[in-house]
């Protein structure tokens, strides 16, 4: 067992089956560690880096950039682009959301409709 407090900790374990049942008798939060999870213990003590360590590894960019990349300079945002974009996330929608999607611009449609109407008749 490892902590970073002074606390107690009570526990109920219980191995059944194969399975490993856990209880915390004190409401403590419990997590489980696999090999899925995105935590992973390391049997290993904390060692505080000093100023030495870290001036013995030195970082040179330059020798990190691939130099065969010619650089370009483009607009990140051009409509091309966005219009194929949005249409291929339009395809990866469910079927009732293209529906609502149709019945949007049906009642757009019909809005523009109705207020050209209103402002025509309103000129005229």
């Amino acid at each position: 067992m490892f902590s970073d407090k002074k606390d107690s900790l009570k526990l109920d374990i219980v191995i059944k089956n194969g399975n490993i049942y856990i209880k915390s008798i004190n409401q403590e939060k419990i997590q489980i560690v696999d090999e899925n999870s995105n935590i992973e213990f390391i049997n290993s003590n904390y060692k505080k880096i000093n100023k030495e360590e870290v001036n013995n590894y030195k970082f040179e960019f330059n020798d990190v950039i691939n130099k065969n990349i010619k650089k370009r300079y483009a607009s990140i945002f051009n409509p091309i682009t966005m219009i194929t974009k949005g249409f291929k996330s339009i395809l990866e929608f469910s079927a009732l959301k293209k529906i609502l999607l149709l019945g949007f611009f049906a009642s757009a449609m019909f809005l523009v409709y109705a207020v050209s109407t209103i402002l025509r008749h309103i000129r005229s």
